[in-house]
Protein backbone atom coordinates (compact mmCIF):
# COMPACT_ATOMS: atom_id res chain seq x y z
CA UNK A 1 0.00 0.00 0.00
CA UNK A 2 2.77 2.44 0.97
CA UNK A 3 4.68 1.67 -2.23
CA UNK A 4 1.66 2.40 -4.43
CA UNK A 5 1.06 5.67 -2.56
CA UNK A 6 4.68 6.72 -3.10
CA UNK A 7 4.42 5.82 -6.79
CA UNK A 8 1.21 7.84 -7.11
CA UNK A 9 2.81 10.74 -5.24
CA UNK A 10 5.87 10.71 -7.52
CA UNK A 11 3.71 10.57 -10.66
CA UNK A 12 1.52 13.41 -9.41
CA UNK A 13 4.51 15.62 -8.59
CA UNK A 14 6.09 14.90 -11.96
CA UNK A 15 2.83 15.55 -13.84
CA UNK A 16 1.66 18.72 -12.07
CA UNK A 17 4.41 20.38 -10.10
CA UNK A 18 7.13 19.94 -12.68
CA UNK A 19 5.14 21.74 -15.37
CA UNK A 20 4.29 24.70 -13.14
CA UNK A 21 7.53 26.55 -13.81
CA UNK A 22 5.28 28.41 -16.26
CA UNK A 23 1.94 28.45 -14.41
CA UNK A 24 -0.36 29.72 -17.12
CA UNK A 25 -4.07 29.95 -16.25
CA UNK A 26 -5.04 26.96 -18.41
CA UNK A 27 -2.43 24.78 -16.67
CA UNK A 28 -3.67 25.88 -13.26
CA UNK A 29 -7.29 25.24 -14.26
CA UNK A 30 -6.36 21.77 -15.54
CA UNK A 31 -4.44 20.89 -12.41
CA UNK A 32 -7.26 21.86 -10.03
CA UNK A 33 -9.85 20.10 -12.17
CA UNK A 34 -7.80 16.93 -12.41
CA UNK A 35 -6.74 16.79 -8.76
CA UNK A 36 -9.91 18.07 -7.04
CA UNK A 37 -12.64 18.15 -9.67
CA UNK A 38 -12.80 21.96 -9.32
CA UNK A 39 -13.48 23.28 -12.81
CA UNK A 40 -12.10 26.62 -14.00
CA UNK A 41 -10.65 27.87 -10.71
CA UNK A 42 -9.47 30.93 -12.63
CA UNK A 43 -13.10 32.00 -13.03
CA UNK A 44 -13.01 32.72 -9.30
CA UNK A 45 -10.02 35.08 -9.49
CA UNK A 46 -11.97 38.19 -8.62
CA UNK A 47 -11.26 40.99 -6.16
CA UNK A 48 -11.49 44.77 -5.94
CA UNK A 49 -11.06 46.16 -9.47
CA UNK A 50 -9.98 42.78 -10.84
CA UNK A 51 -12.09 40.54 -13.05
CA UNK A 52 -11.25 36.89 -13.72
CA UNK A 53 -10.51 37.72 -17.36
CA UNK A 54 -8.09 40.49 -16.42
CA UNK A 55 -6.46 38.31 -13.74
CA UNK A 56 -5.82 35.60 -16.34
CA UNK A 57 -4.23 38.17 -18.69
CA UNK A 58 -2.12 39.62 -15.87
CA UNK A 59 -0.87 36.17 -14.90
CA UNK A 60 0.02 35.41 -18.52
CA UNK A 61 1.99 38.68 -18.72
CA UNK A 62 3.77 37.89 -15.46
CA UNK A 63 4.69 34.36 -16.58
CA UNK A 64 5.97 35.73 -19.89
CA UNK A 65 8.08 38.33 -18.07
CA UNK A 66 9.42 35.67 -15.71
CA UNK A 67 10.38 33.54 -18.71
CA UNK A 68 12.18 36.44 -20.36
CA UNK A 69 14.16 37.12 -17.22
CA UNK A 70 14.90 33.44 -16.51
CA UNK A 71 16.10 32.81 -20.05
CA UNK A 72 18.02 36.08 -20.25
CA UNK A 73 15.94 37.47 -23.07
CA UNK A 74 15.78 41.23 -23.04
CA UNK A 75 12.49 42.64 -21.82
CA UNK A 76 10.66 45.51 -23.51
CA UNK A 77 11.28 47.69 -20.48
CA UNK A 78 13.32 47.58 -17.31
CA UNK A 79 11.82 45.75 -14.34
CA UNK A 80 11.68 48.21 -11.47
CA UNK A 81 11.17 47.64 -7.76
CA UNK A 82 7.61 48.99 -8.05
CA UNK A 83 6.90 46.34 -10.72
CA UNK A 84 8.15 43.60 -8.41
CA UNK A 85 6.01 44.93 -5.54
CA UNK A 86 2.95 45.08 -7.83
CA UNK A 87 3.56 41.50 -8.98
CA UNK A 88 4.02 40.34 -5.38
CA UNK A 89 0.65 41.86 -4.43
CA UNK A 90 -0.97 40.32 -7.50
CA UNK A 91 0.34 36.82 -6.76
CA UNK A 92 -0.74 37.13 -3.12
CA UNK A 93 -4.26 38.13 -4.19
CA UNK A 94 -4.34 35.31 -6.71
CA UNK A 95 -3.34 32.85 -3.98
CA UNK A 96 -6.07 34.18 -1.67
CA UNK A 97 -8.74 33.95 -4.38
CA UNK A 98 -7.62 30.40 -5.24
CA UNK A 99 -7.54 29.39 -1.57
CA UNK A 100 -11.06 30.72 -1.05
CA UNK A 101 -12.34 28.95 -4.19
CA UNK A 102 -10.88 25.62 -3.04
CA UNK A 103 -12.24 26.19 0.47
CA UNK A 104 -15.76 26.85 -0.87
CA UNK A 105 -15.59 23.85 -3.21
CA UNK A 106 -14.42 21.46 -0.50
CA UNK A 107 -16.87 23.01 1.97
CA UNK A 108 -19.75 22.29 -0.38
CA UNK A 109 -18.63 18.67 -0.77
CA UNK A 110 -18.01 18.14 2.97
CA UNK A 111 -20.87 20.23 4.29
CA UNK A 112 -18.55 22.72 5.99
CA UNK A 113 -15.44 24.62 4.89
CA UNK A 114 -12.17 23.03 6.04
CA UNK A 115 -10.40 26.37 6.59
CA UNK A 116 -11.12 30.02 7.16
CA UNK A 117 -11.38 32.29 4.13
CA UNK A 118 -8.99 35.17 3.63
CA UNK A 119 -9.93 38.64 2.45
CA UNK A 120 -8.36 40.49 -0.45
CA UNK A 121 -8.22 44.13 0.57
CA UNK A 122 -7.55 47.03 -1.77
CA UNK A 123 -4.08 48.45 -1.32
CA UNK A 124 -3.33 52.10 -0.92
Amino acid sequence: MEESFEKHQDETIRRYVGSLNTPRPDQIDGMFESLLGLKKVSSRWRWFRMTPSRARKELDKLVTLRGSIAHRVSTAQAVLKKDVVRCDKFVTRLAIATHNAVNAYLGKAAGYPPWDDYTNRPSG
